[in-house]
């Protein structure tokens, strides 16, 4: 089952939230990496998201990048679980010693930090597009009512001038 049925608003997004502010008080090799991973946590405004999700399942409108976003936050959950589960033990020893773990773990939260920031890049042109849509719609919307009210006085005009039978 996934993590993320809560998303965002939810428990995911905090455990990841807070797991990332744990961590960069007890991971230094990876402070910089975690802090920027917060940042971009910080950008995602779990409320109006979760919004976009509501709005478009309404609409019948594809949810691919909010089901991305889930996706990414479990993934963001499993990862910080993983590196707090890690003893400084392990860091001194095989951190620094051969750095085998931690290139893998910083690639794996500057993945995670880049996919983030490029779904919210994504989720800010599809608000653009939105935003250009329903001004068109609006557009159209003001023209046909410009010309029903044009049509409207016309009939009005018109029948103000026909003469009225009376038999």
């Amino acid at each position: 089952m996934s993590l993320s049925l809560n998303f965002l608003g939810g428990a995911p997004f905090q455990l990841l939230y807070d797991g990332v502010r744990v961590a960069i008080g007890r991971a230094s090799k990876f402070k910089t990496l975690l802090i920027n991973l917060e940042s971009t946590l910080d950008c995602l405004q779990p409320r109006v998201i979760q919004q976009i999700r509501d709005h478009n399942l309404e609409l019948n409108l594809p949810n691919d990048v909010i089901q991305d976003l889930q996706v990414k936050m479990d993934v963001g959950v499993q990862l910080i679980a993983n590196l707090s589960s890690l003893s400084m033990w392990n860091f001194r020893v095989w951190g620094d010693c051969c750095n085998c773990m931690k290139p893998s773990y910083a690639d794996q939260l500057a993945a995670l930090d880049r996919s983030l920031r490029r779904l919210l890049e994504i989720l800010k042109l599809e608000q653009m597009r939105n935003v250009v849509e329903l001004l068109r719609l609006s557009r159209r919307t003001n023209d046909r009512l410009d010309e029903l009210e044009r049509r409207q006085l016309e009939i009005l005009n018109i029948s103000l001038w026909m003469p009225c039978s009376h038999n």
